[in-house]
């Protein structure tokens, strides 16, 4: 509430009981509840408190949403708005208190133990009295009532009273410094931490400008301590930075324009905003940080009380608490828990080493003579050095026939070499110093593996001086020996002629491969019916073609026994070209029609436009049920004749009753198979 000046007052706890241990009483490790808000800065040092103790498998946790809502929407005499319980998987997205906006459910939680809807119903659980329903809220769930309100008492009853179920021994409120961490309290909370919120309600300019005043003379304050020390007490973190970092990582987020305290920036402090990062980056702190949760509670929380009417959340600035701090310089102090460094800040860290080689540095003569220092540099620096002291006279002589820049970096170099040890920065166990020799040599394996140029431009790659002055954009000198000269051998050019080749046959092979693919047609669903039924029609066509060419070979064949054989190899010429003169006459002399009546209909061109495959051969009929023409009498009569003459020329005894039974066998043959002239016509 605000005071006559328009200052704005901010109400007292109202549940102050405290946790006692017993020593003769087990401690009930599954008793307590929290109910925080990720939004809330005094909620949030609590549930950093919990992590960095490890009681967050003792304790029980509930989130609320970030947006506020109307705890009694039904009542139009009610307008409190305050924090709400919800699943984000049934309502992904919640509206703001004015009804206005949509704001993502993510990481809210529903009330496991209580089954409230609102903050408000676990104070009207335990009391009538109308309050602040604020979190955080330590809920004993034995007695069914709020054990604490106050964040103060909470963290230092977990910090203490659960050290018997507590795995972490860290004390954020140590004896030694409790008068320190008191009086530290007391100020921080007055200008700094409730200080944001002054300035933000304020209702009158007079009100404001005092309370802008006592925050950043507050901030200076700070400033001028951490300048001397890593943490407000020393060298020992404790309660008063956990409280004064959760409006700190705060600040510059939603304060600068949401509080309108936007007179400086925390990054614009050398020492608060390093501080910020170094807290930032212990584990269990950052765990409890979520940025969003903290951007969309103040920005669309507050329409009701007219700083943001409209719910809108801006984007940035997107403050980097990853990125390295400078606190280790402060080598004593001793940090609270373990910091393991995100793949971000180790990026950082070693481009920031790599940076150091080349930066311009003193001559270390006095001078104003500055010069770049590269590692080709440094090295041929060491070989000078190591030269100096083998032969004195030798490493004068050479250095008069260096620049001035390159004597500079040299001697630079060396100084350096004296001051700079090898630093392991990112605590990952390696020198980073070969961590930088393990990236060049991956920048030179890119070079020596590029296929494109001609020989000389890949020979050149193949030197280990040669890639190097590639990638510093320098030219190594004629008389110049740089470390592991490139050696071009005869096994080298072999293989870059291989490699040639081999890329030669892959491009020779893709362009033989798309020639030959030009004219493919890709098939196509829509006719996989049609070519389906025209399949169908070529196998069983194919199929019918060969059967009947078997049954017709099968009809045709002739079986003649060995006489036969034998007066047909004695059979003069002039007989068997007589025979062939008959045999052609006869197959010569039948029309067209006549051949068209006769001719096979299975080879013939309209064969798979006309009948069925199942009666291919109705239109002509058999070979047994033929009509017998006239020429199949003069054939035969030619037969006759022909094997009449092969019986005259027999001289053994029997000839006669050969010729004679021969022609009858060869009648008889006739009226069973085809004849040779009958095949002809057929065919």
């Amino acid at each position: 509430m605000a005071a006559p000046k328009g200052a704005f007052v901010r109400e007292a706890s109202m549940f102050r009981h405290w946790i006692s241990r017993h020593r003769d009483a087990p401690f009930a490790a599954d008793r307590y509840h929290l109910y925080v808000s990720l939004a809330c800065p005094w909620a949030s040092r609590c549930l950093a408190t919990m992590y960095m103790k490890g009681l967050d498998a003792t304790v029980g946790l509930s989130v609320v949403h970030p947006v506020f809502q109307r705890t009694r929407p039904g009542d139009d005499s009610d307008l409190h708005a305050g924090w709400a319980f919800v699943d984000p998987t049934v309502t992904p997205t919640l509206a703001g208190p004015s009804g206005i906006g949509s704001y993502s459910s993510r990481g809210a939680t529903l009330d496991v133990v209580n089954n409230a809807a609102f903050v408000r119903d676990l104070y009207e659980l335990c009391s009538p009295e109308k309050t602040r329903y604020s979190v955080p809220v330590l809920w004993d769930k034995q007695h069914r009532t709020i054990v604490s309100n106050d964040s103060a008492d909470i963290v230092r009853m977990l910090n203490a009273e659960f050290s018997d179920v507590a795995p972490s021994p860290f004390d954020l409120y140590p004896e030694a410094h409790r008068a320190a961490i008191d009086e530290l309290n007391e100020w921080i909370h007055r200008d700094i931490c409730n200080g944001v919120y002054k300035c933000g309600f304020a209702t009158t300019q007079e009100a404001y400008d005092e309370a802008v005043a006592e925050l950043f003379a507050g901030l200076e304050r700070v400033e001028a301590i951490l300048a001397r020390q890593r943490y407000l007490v020393g060298d020992v973190f404790t309660e008063a930075d956990l409280r004064l970092f959760t409006t700190l990582v705060r600040f510059d987020e939603v304060y600068y324009v949401h509080f309108k305290t936007n007179k400086k920036l925390i990054q614009q402090y050398a020492n608060l905003s390093n501080y910020v990062r170094d807290i930032y980056q212990l584990a269990p702190v950052k765990r409890s940080v979520d940025m969003e949760h903290i951007r969309l509670h103040y920005y669309a929380s507050h329409t009701l009380m007219k700083l943001n009417l409209l719910g809108i959340v801006p984007v940035g600035p997107g403050v980097d608490f990853d990125a390295p701090h400078d606190r280790a310089r402060f080598a004593s102090a001793k940090v609270p828990w373990p910091v393991r460094l995100t793949s971000t800040s180790r990026e950082r860290e070693r481009e920031r080493e790599r940076a150091r080689v080349r930066t311009y540095r003193g001559a270390g003569t006095g001078s104003d003579t500055f010069a770049l220092s590269t590692p080709v540099e440094s090295k041929q620096a060491s070989e000078r050095a190591m030269v100096a002291e083998r032969s004195p006279a030798k490493a004068a002589s050479d250095a008069e026939k260096l620049p001035v820049a390159a004597q500079s970096a040299s001697a630079s170099e060396q100084s350096a070499s004296d001051a700079e040890p090898a630093s392991d920065d990112d605590n990952d166990g390696n020198d980073d110093d070969n961590e930088r020799n393990v990236d060049n040599d991956n920048d030179i394996e890119s070079i020596g593996n590029d296929d494109n140029g001609d020989d000389e431009e890949e020979l050149d790659a193949v030197g280990f001086g040669d890639a190097m002055s590639k990638i510093l954009g320098q030219s190594v000198a004629g008389d110049a020996q740089p470390i592991l000269a490139k050696r071009t051998t005869a096994r080298m050019r072999e293989i870059l002629a291989d490699k040639k080749g081999s890329k030669t046959a892959r491009v020779s092979a893709a362009e033989k491969r798309e020639k030959e693919q030009k004219d493919m047609v890709v098939p196509d669903h829509s006719t996989a019916v049609l070519d389906r039924r025209l399949r169908g029609i070529a196998t069983k066509g194919v199929v019918a073609l060969f059967n009947a060419i078997e049954k017709h070979q099968h009809q045709s064949g002739k079986k003649t026994d060995e006489k036969s054989d034998k007066k047909v190899k004695e059979m003069s010429k002039d007989n068997f070209l007589g025979l062939l003169k008959a045999s052609q006459k006869a197959t010569s002399e039948p029309t067209a029609a006549a051949a068209s009546k006769t001719a096979w209909s299975v080879v013939q061109d309209d064969y798979m436009m006309g009948a069925k495959l199942k009666d291919w051969d109705a239109a002509h009929g058999t070979e047994k049920g033929r009509v017998r023409t006239e020429d199949d009498a003069e054939t035969e009569a030619a037969e006759d004749a022909a094997w009449k003459q092969v019986g005259d020329l027999d001289s053994d005894d029997g000839g006669a009753n050969a010729a004679a039974s021969k022609r009858k066998s060869a009648k008889k043959a006739s009226t069973k198979k085809p004849t040779a002239a009958k095949k002809a016509r057929r065919s």
